[in-house]
């Protein structure tokens, strides 16, 4: 089971070297407290190559609690899968203002 989640070294290898449209963008989720009690979300991209990270969104809203500024900021990263069976593939992304 866990070979099936995490696939095998000849499939990642082919992943990696499949067309740029078709592969999953790297994407993380992170929250940042710029003041005590006031938690926001932030999601970063990886640039091509392996560049560095940039952002990408961030909430517009603070949360009162850690758990929930991660919890919307795994519902904006979700929200730009499109599909959500397959992850955000597509190299355009329309920029949105979330919570």
């Amino acid at each position: 089971m866990a070979e099936d989640a995490q696939g095998t070294g000849d499939e990642r290898s082919a992943m990696r070297d499949g067309p740029a449209a078709s592969r999953l963008r790297h994407i993380s989720v992170h929250v940042i407290e710029p003041a005590p009690g006031r938690y926001f979300w932030v999601l970063l991209e990886q640039g091509t190559e392996g560049a560095a990270w940039v952002d990408m969104l961030e909430s517009q809203k603070p949360c009162r609690h850690w758990n929930h500024a991660l919890t919307d900021g795994m519902a904006a990263l979700i929200d730009l899968a499109g599909d959500v069976r397959e992850g955000p593939r597509a190299l355009n992304y329309a920029r949105k203002s979330f919570r």
